[in-house]
């Protein structure tokens, strides 16, 4: 794995450190163990992810056209990443610094992007506890696929745990953000759970 030097690539990765500690302390934490060679690719899949879900909040009208606009962004600035010419933008910067000779791949990355976009765009609770692990699989599992890859584990067996266990945080996230959302007028507890025990959305 390419060991950022840069000037550049320092400031971009101290912009990851400060998003990670400010909006994802608990992670932050274990991840400051690691070992300087894998911190920094840890700490840019962290921050990408963080980047990526404020981006409905930072999109002020909600309006779904300019919620679009902003997760093809991410989508182009990712695909420029992988090929070496990012825009300046520090996570995607970040990003671009610890790909060569990684085993990094795109593909998770875009199914954390069409997650993010379809729960941004959709405001509606989910139906059903499914509903709930598909968008955990999308989000916080994508994201366990992309450390594992990052610090070189290539495994069936811990891709399968990592999908599981990303659901199992995914929804444990969701529901301690329970007043985070409520507060925002968004509800992500099941509509037939809500029925089943006479919860008012």
């Amino acid at each position: 794995m390419a060991r950022p030097a840069s000037n550049n690539v320092r400031v971009a990765l101290e912009y990851c450190v400060k998003q990670v500690k400010t909006y994802d302390y608990e992670n932050y934490i274990w991840v400051s163990q690691l070992s300087k060679e894998q911190r920094p690719s840890i700490l840019a899949l962290r921050a990408l992810n963080i980047e990526t879900a404020l981006v409905a909040e930072q999109v002020k009208s909600k309006e779904p056209a300019l919620v679009q606009v902003r997760y093809q962004w991410w989508r182009d600035g990712i695909s420029a990443a992988f090929k070496g010419s990012a825009p300046k933008h520090p996570v995607l910067l970040a990003l671009q610094a610890v790909l060569p000779g990684s085993a990094i791949k795109a593909y998770p990355m875009k199914r954390l992007l069409e997650a993010r976009e379809a729960d941004a765009l959709d405001t509606q609770p989910p139906l059903a506890v499914d509903s709930l692990e598909q968008y955990a699989e999308g989000t916080a599992s994508q994201l366990l696929y992309l450390q594992l890859a990052a610090v070189g584990v290539q495994s069936r067996e811990a891709d399968h745990a990592a999908s599981h266990l990303g659901k199992a945080v995914g929804i444990a996230t969701l529901l301690r953000g329970l007043p985070y959302h409520a507060a925002r007028r968004r509800s992500y507890v099941p509509m037939d759970l809500a029925v089943k025990y006479g919860v008012s959305q």
